[in-house]
């Protein structure tokens, strides 16, 4: 399994020979330290078992890079790079899941106009390599480019009248917490609630400029328990090399 486990090395060095003689590992995910047999703490156990037995799938499909700055029990703090996206505009900018994969209260298809631009559905007929995840928020919906299109200019130009645009995410730093299930507005909008919640608490501020978005990864298909769904924040900043929190 992969485990990802954030956290700091604490050395001692003998300041005559300047040897390391002591070291120990802290995890950003647990509050009491410690090996189980010495600490009769279940922290650590418990954290590398939640994410042995998480049940939800990734697709085997190209995703955006991202690095995990810090990993806490509740959320993680990402660096995602520039990527570039398909986008085109949902019903209402405060909703999150704006419909997700199976079209808007109104009949629109947000999720159908960007597979047919995807798919062949664009002024050179071009069909390219599906992505993942699905990304909704602040009014859109948004699909990520394969990176074989290296730039705007080079993607296939969308329909006239179609109400796709592509253009660069420029990436950076967000919060993110994963749930699963079918990401309703009202699921999404109360994971959202609470990594606000768990950001305030931790001392991290929220760009206030940037709205929140959802992350789905797997298609409508997928056994609702297995599914990834994950609700970001964007960060003003994040100090990395922080050993409080």
């Amino acid at each position: 399994p992969n485990l990802t486990l954030t956290g700091t090395s604490v050395m001692g060095v003998d300041p005559k020979t300047m040897q390391v003689t002591k070291h120990f590992d802290t995890w950003d995910a647990i509050d009491q330290q410690g090996f189980f047999l010495n600490t009769g703490s279940p922290q650590g156990v418990a954290e590398v078992l939640r994410q042995i037995f998480d049940i939800t799938k990734q697709p085997d499909l190209e995703t955006p890079d991202y690095l995990v700055l810090r990993r806490y029990a509740e959320y993680e703090v990402r660096r995602y790079e520039p990527f570039l996206v398909a986008e085109t505009r949902t019903v209402a900018d405060e909703r999150l899941a704006a419909g997700g994969m199976t079209g808007l209260p109104s009949g629109g298809n947000p999720f159908g106009t960007l597979a047919g631009y995807l798919f062949g559905g664009n002024e050179s007929k071009e069909s390219m390599a599906m992505t993942t995840p699905v990304f909704t928020g602040g009014g859109k919906m948004q699909f990520v480019m394969p990176s074989s299109v290296r730039d705007a200019s080079a993607a296939p130009r969308p329909n006239e009248g179609s109400g796709v645009e592509v253009r660069q995410e420029p990436g950076g730093v967000f919060a993110a917490r994963r749930f699963a299930g079918i990401a309703t507005d009202e699921l999404a909008k109360r994971e959202e609630e609470k990594l606000a919640e768990c950001l305030s608490r931790d001392g991290l501020v929220r760009d206030a400029a940037a709205p929140a978005s959802l992350a789905q990864y797997n298609d409508p298909l997928t056994n609702p328990v297995q599914r990834r769904n994950d609700v970001l924040i964007k960060l003003e900043s994040f100090d990395v090399g922080r050993l409080d929190k």
